[in-house]
C-alpha cells in the first residue's frame, strides 16, 4: 500500500498451505513441453479449449500471491451517471507473488455474475488463486494485480437499475482511481483522467454472465478510453436471442464515433456449447466479425472460444480466466 490512510479495511485471505513446489516447473506450457531458458521468446496465446482446466493449475503453488479485501468510497449512480448518496463498497485484490511496490503492474478487473458478491472470484472460488499463482509461476502470463469488485451497491446483491450499464461510472470515477493510487500500477500517484487514458493499455476488464454483459455495456461502451482489453465470458450484450442486432448497433456506433481513437487491443469471447447464454453471445460475435472486420480480426485482436460441453458455471469460467491472461497486456 502506498497510502494506508485511504485504505478503510484490509482483511487477509487464508490460502491453502503447500509443503512442496508446484507440480510443473517454470517455462512449462500446458501440454507439458518446455521452453528454452537461453533466449527470450515471443509469448503466443496457449489457449485451453477443453474442460476442465488441468489439475496442474488448481493445486497450491509454492510461490503464492496474496488476497486482500479493501474498502473504498463510491456514489450510488443512476443511468445518467449522476450520484449523490455516498456508500462504502469492498473489493478483493490479488497481489502476485513477490509483489514489489517499486514495480508497475497491469491491472485486471474481474467481475462476478448475477446474484453474487465481490468475494465470488477470489474468496469463494478458492481455485482461482491457485490458477493465478500457477499461471504466473510457469511464466505463461505477466504477473498482474487482479481486482474483484461488484456491480451492486453495498456489499451484497441489492437492487440497482441496470447495474451492468451503471457500473461504468463507479469504475471510472471511484474504483480505478482508488485501486491504482493505492497499489503499484502504471498510474503511479497520478490518477487524473489524463493519466488513466495514457495508461489504458495496462488495464483490462473481464466478467462472467451479468459480469460479461458489464464487460460490454460498461467497459467496452463506457470506458474504452481508459481500458483497452475486454474479456466476455458466458454473455453477450444481453440475454435475449432477439436483440443481438440492437446491441451490435450500439457497439458499432461507440467504436466508430466516441471511441474511434481508442482501439480495442484485444477482445476475447468465450462460451460453452451447453451454456444457456450461448445463442445471444454467438449471434453478437458473428455480427462483430462480419460487419466490423476493419476493426476486429480473429486471432489478432479478437478470439471466440467455445468449450465442448461447457455450461454456465465456474468450470468454464476458470478456463476462461486462464485464456484471458494469455492475450491481455
Amino acid at each position: 500500500m502506498k497510502n494506508k490512510q485511504l485504505l478503510l479495511g484490509v482483511l487477509p485471505l487464508t490460502l491453502l498451505l503447500c509443503l512442496g513446489a508446484c507440480n510443473q516447473n517454470k517455462n512449462t506450457n500446458p501440454s507439458g513441453g518446455s521452453e528454452s531458458d537461453s533466449e527470450p521468446q515471443k509469448r503466443e496465446p496457449q489457449f485451453i479449449t477443453e474442460l476442465p482446466i488441468p489439475t496442474s493449475f488448481t493445486q497450491a503453488c509454492s510461490e503464492k500471491g496474496s488476497v486482500q479485501s479493501v474498502a473504498y468510497k463510491t456514489k450510488v449512480y443512476d443511468i445518467n451517471g449522476e450520484g449523490t448518496t455516498e456508500v462504502t463498497k469492498r473489493a478483493d485484490v490479488y497481489l502476485p507473488y513477490g509483489y514489489d511496490e517499486d514495480k508497475a503492474y497491469n491491472v485486471l478487473y474481474l467481475m462476478h455474475g448475477g446474484g453474487e458478491r465481490y468475494t465470488y472470484w477470489l474468496t469463494e472460488q478458492r481455485n482461482t488463486v491457485n490458477v493465478l499463482d500457477n499461471i504466473f509461476y510457469q511464466d505463461l502470463a505477466e504477473p498482474c494485480i487482479v481486482v474483484a469488485p461488484t456491480f451492486y451497491t453495498g456489499t451484497g446483491s441489492g437492487t440497482n437499475s441496470a447495474p451492468t450499464d451503471i457500473f461504468q461510472y463507479e469504475f471510472r470515477n471511484d474504483l480505478i482511481p482508488f485501486i491504482e493510487y493505492e497499489f503499484s500500477t502504471y498510474c503511479g500517484l497520478d490518477v487524473s483522467p489524463e493519466k488513466l487514458i495514457s495508461t489504458r493499455e495496462h488495464r483490462g476488464f473481464a466478467g462472467l454472465s451479468m459480469g460479461s454483459m458489464t464487460s460490454i455495456r460498461s467497459a467496452l461502451l463506457g470506458c474504452l478510453d481508459i481500458c483497452a482489453y475486454i474479456s466476455s465470458m458466458s454473455g453477450g450484450y444481453d440475454a435475449s436471442d432477439n436483440t443481438g442486432e440492437a446491441g451490435f448497433a450500439l457497439i458499432q456506433e461507440a467504436l466508430t464515433n466516441r471511441f474511434k481513437n481508442y482501439p480495442v487491443k484485444y477482445w476475447i469471447n468465450q462460451n460453452g456449447t451447453s451454456d444457456m447464454a450461448l445463442t445471444p453471445h454467438e449471434n453478437l460475435k458473428n455480427l462483430i466479425l462480419s460487419e466490423m472486420s476493419d476493426m476486429f480480426v480473429e486471432g489478432e485482436n479478437f478470439s471466440w472460444i467455445k468449450f465442448n460441453g461447457g455450461s454456465h458455471d465456474y468450470r468454464s469460467w476458470i478456463v476462461g480466466l486462464y485464456n484471458t491472461l494469455q492475450v491481455f497486456f
